[in-house]
C-alpha cells in the first residue's frame, strides 16, 4: 500500500523518516540543520533512552525526522542500540515505524560506518546515505567514487556538509522519494550477529570498498601533535584535571552572578507580593510557597547552561572523548568510565546539572552508577552549613604552625564524601545486575572548531528539559514544605513541621539532634542552606541570613552554648552523607525513567548517613569527647 501525500492538505499523516549514524558523524548536527528550531526533546515511554523528533517541509510534503541514539551496529548491546533496532522495526512504544531511514556517514571512517550500513539494509527500510563532512573531504584532496559506492552497496549517498548546510537541499529531494515507497512492508526483527557472521560481514564491506576511495589522506600533522600534547601519559591529565578546574570554576564562581540577579529578583517580587497582599496566609502561601519554589528551580539555570555550554563545546571540538579516554582505566575500577569524571566534578558546584551531564554515559549500568554516587560530592549548597557548623562548633586549635582544626574538618568533610562515592560505586558495580555489556567502545573524532549553534541548542534543550520535568516535581514539594511549616500555626514550633521535628527527637537524639536541628534538617529537603536560616528561627534570631550566620557572634554563642564540638561533627558527617536535597531526587526521578532509583538513594543515603553519624557520636562519648 503506497502513503498518499498532497501539499494542500493539512490533516495528513506527516512522511515519518529516521536519523540514524555512528557516534561523532555529526548527527546531531545535520539534525538540528534540518529541523532548527522546530524539534522537541522527550524520552522513549517506559525507558531513559531521549527521544528527539523535529519537523521540516519537503517540496510542501510535511515531514517528520526522529534523531536516533548513536549506534554502532543493530547487535544490541546497549538501551540505546535497542531503540534504534526497535524504532526501525517497528516494536519501540512511543514511536511509529519510519518511512525511510536517512543514515549519517563519515567519509574518513567508511569501512566502520558501511558495516552498520550493511546491518541496517535488514531492517527493509528505503534508506538514503548522507556523507557528512564533504567541506573536509575537498579540503584534504580524498576522493569517493560515490556513484561506484551507490552501485556496490545498493543504496543513494549524497555529499553533505551539516556544519556549512551544503547538500541540504539535494538530500531533502532524496528524502521525498521515500512518499513513493510502500511504508507497510513487513516489520523485520533484527538477529543479533555472532562473531563469524561479523567477521563475513566485515569481509564483505572490505571487499566491496575497494576502488572507492582513492588516495586516502595521510594524518594530518596537526592533529597528530595535539594528540601528542593532549594523550601524553602525564601531561594529559594534567591539562584536563586544569579543563575541568575551569568548568568548576566557571559553575562555582561565574554562575553566582546571574543567580544573584535571579535571586535578587524573586526577592523583589517577593516583597511586592508582600506589600499588597494583606492576608498573611495567602501572602505566605505565595511568597513562600509559590515563589520560593520557582526561586529554587530557576536559580539553578545559570550553572546548567554554563554547565552544557562547556560539554557542548568539549564535546564539538574533540576533546571531551579523549578526556573520557586518559580516565577510563582509572575510573573502571570502581564501576564507572572516563566520561563519568566530568559529570561527577560538575556536582561539586550542584548535583542537578552534574545528574544531568550523565547523558554523555551510554551505558546505562554505568550511567545509573554515577547518579547513585552524584549527590555524595559537596555541593555549593552544603557550604553554608559547612561554615556555620564549623565556625560555632568545631574550636580554632592549631595544627602545626599552618593549619587549624577547623580548615581540616572543612576539607575532610569533601574527602568523605569523595571516599563515600567511590565505595558505594564499586558495590553497585557488583550489586547491580544488567543485561547490557560493559563496554567503553571509543571513536577519538579529529579536531574541529564547535558548531556554535548546536552548542546552544543543547544548552537551550536542557534548560528547557529541566524546567519541564524537574520543576514541576520540585515546585509541588515546595508547596508541601511550605503547609508543613505553616499549619496550624505560623510559629514553627508549634506547626506540622515542628511537632514532626519534636516525634524525631528520639530517633534522631543518638546522633546528638534535638527537635531544633530536626526541624532544620526536615526545612533543609526544600534546599540544604535553608537549615541554616531554620536554625535561625528557631532560635528565635530572625534578623539572621544564611550569608550572614556564620559571622554573627551572636547566633555563633548561643549555639555553642547549646551543642558541643562533637554534636557539631555528627551534623557536618550527617549533611556530607545525607540526600538533602528534592532538587537532586526531582532530576534523578527525570534521569532514570522513575521513582524507585530516588527513592532508593534516597533511603541508602540517609541509611549511611546515619551510621556514619551514629558512629561519630557515639563513638565520641565513648572516647570522652563532648
Amino acid at each position: 500500500m503506497q502513503k498518499k501525500f498532497c501539499s494542500t492538505c493539512e490533516d495528513i499523516v506527516p512522511l515519518r523518516i529516521a536519523l540514524a549514524g555512528i557516534p561523532n558523524t555529526g548527527k546531531t548536527t545535520l539534525f538540528n540543520a534540518l529541523t532548527g528550531l522546530r524539534h522537541r526533546v522527550g524520552n522513549y515511554p517506559g525507558i531513559t533512552v531521549e527521544k528527539r523528533w523535529g519537523s521540516l517541509r519537503l517540496n510542501g510534503v510535511q515531514a517528520e525526522l526522529l534523531d536516533l541514539p548513536g549506534s554502532y551496529s543493530l547487535d544490541a548491546a546497549s538501551q540505546e542500540e535497542r531503540v534504534v533496532c526497535d524504532v526501525l522495526t517497528g516494536m519501540q512504544n512511543g514511536a511509529e515505524r519510519p518511512d525511510g531511514l536517512v543514515v549519517v556517514v563519515d567519509p574518513f571512517h567508511l569501512e566502520r560506518d558501511l558495516y552498520f550500513v550493511s546491518q541496517l539494509h535488514g531492517i527493509g527500510l528505503p534508506m538514503v546515505l548522507a556523507i557528512n563532512f564533504w567541506d573536509e573531504v575537498r579540503k584534504k584532496r580524498l576522493h569517493i567514487d560515490l556513484a561506484l559506492l551507490e552501485k556496490r552497496f545498493h543504496v543513494s549517498a549524497v555529499p553533505v556538509s551539516a556544519l556549512r548546510g551544503e547538500g541540504l537541499e539535494a538530500l531533502k529531494k532524496k528524502m521525498l522519494d521515500f512518499s513513493k515507497n510502500s511504508s507497510a512492508s513487513p516489520r523485520s526483527q533484527w538477529v543479533k550477529e555472532d562473531v563469524m557472521d561479523a567477521k563475513r560481514r566485515y569481509q564483505g564491506v572490505e571487499e566491496n570498498l575497494k576502488g572507492i576511495v582513492r588516495h586516502p589522506p595521510k594524518r594530518d600533522p596537526c592533529q597528530e601533535m595535539l594528540d601528542q600534547i593532549f594523550l601524553h601519559p602525564v601531561l594529559g591529565p594534567v591539562l584536563f584535571l586544569a579543563v575541568t578546574l575551569l568548568i568548576f570554576q566557571s559553575i562555582f564562581t561565574w554562575a553566582l552572578w546571574p543567580m544573584g540577579w535571579i535571586q535578587s529578583g524573586v526577592d523583589f517580587l517577593g516583597r511586592v507580593l508582600s506589600a499588597v497582599i494583606p492576608s498573611t496566609l495567602l501572602r505566605s502561601f505565595l511568597v513562600n510557597g509559590i515563589l520560593a519554589g520557582v526561586g529554587s528551580i530557576i536559580v539553578f539555570l545559570p550553572q546548567i547552561a554554563i554547565l552544557f555550554l562547556f560539554i557542548g563545546i568539549l564535546n564539538d571540538t574533540g576533546y571531551l572523548a579523549r578526556g573520557a579516554f586518559l580516565l577510563d582505566k582509572l575510573m573502571s575500577k570502581v564501576g564507572l568510565n572516563g566520561k563519568s569524571f566530568l559529570p561527577l566534578f560538575s556536582c561539586f558546584a550542584c548535583a542537578v546539572p552534574g545528574i544531568m551531564a550523565t547523558r554523555t554515559i551510554e551505558n546505562r549500568k554505568e550511567r545509573l552508577v554515577t547518579i547513585l554516587v552524584s549527590p555524595f560530592m559537596t555541593c555549593s549548597a552544603r557550604l553554608p552549613i559547612y561554615a556555620l557548623v564549623t565556625a560555632a562548633l568545631i574550636p580554632p586549635i592549631a595544627v602545626g604552625r599552618v593549619f587549624n582544626l577547623q580548615g581540616i574538618v572543612f576539607l575532610s568533610m569533601y574527602l568523605l564524601g569523595i571516599f563515600a562515592a567511590m565505595i558505594m560505586a564499586w558495590i553497585f558495580k557488583r550489586g547491580i545486575r544488567s543485561s547490557e555489556l560493559s563496554h567503553f567502545f571509543l571513536e577519538l573524532p579529529p579536531y574541529r572548531m564547535p558548531h556554535w549553534k548546536t552548542v546552544f541548542l543543547l544548552v537551550r534543550n536542557q534548560i528547557k528539559v529541566f524546567l519541564k520535568t524537574a520543576g514541576s516535581v520540585i515546585l509541588i514539594l515546595s508547596m508541601v514544605l511550605w503547609a508543613l511549616m505553616s499549619f496550624p500555626s505560623h510559629v514553627l514550633e508549634e506547626s506540622i513541621a515542628g511537632k514532626v521535628g519534636h516525634w524525631m527527637e528520639p530517633v534522631l537524639r543518638p546522633l546528638g539532634f534535638d527537635w531544633k536541628i530536626d526541624v532544620g534538617i526536615l526545612a533543609s529537603f526544600a534546599q540544604r542552606e535553608v537549615f541554616v536560616s531554620t536554625l535561625a528561627i528557631v532560635h528565635r534570631i530572625e534578623s539572621t541570613t544564611v550569608k550572614s550566620a556564620s559571622r554573627d557572634e551572636n547566633f555563633l554563642k548561643l549555639l555553642q552554648s547549646h551543642y558541643t564540638p562533637l554534636v557539631g561533627l555528627s551534623i557536618l558527617v550527617f549533611y556530607a552523607l545525607a540526600c538533602q536535597c528534592m532538587s537532586t531526587l526531582a532530576v534523578v526521578r527525570r534521569e532514570a525513567g522513575s521513582w524507585k532509583w530516588p527513592i532508593f538513594m534516597f533511603a541508602y543515603m540517609s541509611f549511611l548517613a546515619y551510621g556514619a553519624s551514629f558512629f561519630v557520636y557515639q563513638g565520641g562519648r565513648l572516647l570522652g569527647f563532648h
